[in-house]
């Protein structure tokens, strides 16, 4: 597997007009035993071209151990120094070629060692070159070919569902024939609504009731039976007893009003057919004569 990157905070050379950039690429292949890696520094495209250059290679200290550096393992530069203890984390070694290399060449192979239980860690390198120059001292542009990556040529459409203004069906024409790269977009979720959440169900009303609202009435037979009784000749009868008005309650005196005796009842009177009856013969009780004369006597 291929692990490189890229440090952005390298100082890139200067570009000189008409001349193109070297491609540098690193390769990692594990050991048969599992507790090493091989890390392979590559100049794959204008090695030709190549005068001198300063290389950094970075790694985590807490993985992996240098343990040895095989520089210029091609015997296709002049000179290759390798310096493993240059900094923790860091190896450095320094190419330089007077008139340019062949084809696809290493100036190093180094092997590290795995440290602690990091069997099932990934290792990551990054290679930074430092003062590249082409043969003539000149300042060389260069660039990192990363493992598995696509050319630069290849171009990767992106196809979207389109919105039509114009009234009627949309278009519907078809995408290029290709392979097609699907991209896919993180969904945004709003913080008060979430995923698959029900809306609240409705109160539940009850039907309305009448509101009733009770006020003191009269009977309506008693309305009847007085209105009836109004336009029927009236007829003599026995007066009927009615009973006594309900006692209320006696009504607060002031502090300073003496004791009264309660207010005695009026009588009810007596219903008018009956005051005016003329067929009741008066009696009238008189002394008897011999209670008369024993009075005159004495």
């Amino acid at each position: 597997d291929d692990a490189t990157q890229i440090d952005e905070s390298a100082e890139a050379p200067v570009y000189v007009a008409g001349s193109a950039p070297i491609w540098l690429k690193v390769t990692t292949a594990e050991v048969t035993d599992g507790a090493g890696i091989d890390v392979n520094v590559l100049v794959t495209v204008g090695a030709d071209r190549f005068g001198a250059a300063s290389f950094e290679l970075r790694y985590d200290p807490m993985l992996l151990t240098p343990e040895s550096c095989t520089a210029d393992p091609g015997e296709a530069f002049d000179m290759v120094i390798c310096n493993l203890d240059y900094a923790p984390g860091i190896v450095r070694f320094n190419a330089v070629s007077t008139g340019g290399a062949a084809g696809n060449v290493s100036p190093a192979t180094l092997h590290f060692q795995r440290t602690g239980d990091s069997a099932e860690e990934t290792p990551s390198f990054t290679l930074t070159p430092d003062s590249v120059t082409d043969v003539d001292g000149k300042a060389l542009d260069w660039r990192i070919e990363a493992g598995n990556s696509p050319d630069a040529g290849t171009s990767h459409s992106i196809f979207l569902p389109g919105v039509s203004s114009s009234v009627g069906s949309p278009s519907t024409a078809e995408a290029p024939q290709g392979t097609l790269h699907s991209i896919f977009l993180p969904s945004v979720v709003s913080d008060e609504i979430t995923p698959n959440a029900q809306a609240p169900a409705a109160p539940q009303t009850t039907e309305s009731s009448p509101n009733w609202i009770f006020l003191p009435g009269i009977d309506n037979q008693s309305v009847r039976a007085l209105e009836s009784s109004a336009d029927e000749p009236k007829e003599q009868s026995s007066p009927e007893i009615t009973p006594s008005p309900e006692p209320t309650a006696a009504p607060v005196k002031a502090p300073d009003q003496p004791d009264l005796p309660p207010a005695e009842p009026e009588p009810s009177p007596l219903p008018q057919d009956e005051a005016w009856r003329w067929d009741v013969t008066p009696v009238a009780v008189l002394p008897s004569p011999r209670t008369w004369s024993k009075r005159r006597a004495g």
